[in-house]
């Protein structure tokens, strides 16, 4: 399991994928099939939009579209107000 899918998971309480072939879609083993996880948004209107997104984003089915582990880490910064090295920013 990804970051993003680890994440996604905690925030909404369900996996980004129900079942094996969406969980090998969503890793990008099928090109053919792009199965989307519904947006964090659609299941938790109260996490931030910009975290949203960025968990969404690192849910893409095309890998080279995902954002990098600092795109994610600065999201989750901006969310929190804490920075992940447990300094405020």
């Amino acid at each position: 399991m990804g970051l993003g899918a680890l994440l996604y998971d905690v925030l909404t309480g369900r996996p980004p994928f129900d079942s094996d072939a969406e969980v090998a879609a969503g890793r990008g083993r099928y090109p053919q099939t792009r199965v989307r996880a519904r947006p964090v948004a659609s299941l938790r209107r109260r996490v931030p939009r910009s975290l949203s997104a960025a968990i969404d984003a690192s849910l893409d089915p095309e890998p080279a579209r995902r954002p990098a582990v600092r795109e994610l880490a600065a999201a989750l910064r901006a969310a929190s107000g804490v920075d992940l090295r447990g300094q405020a920013p």
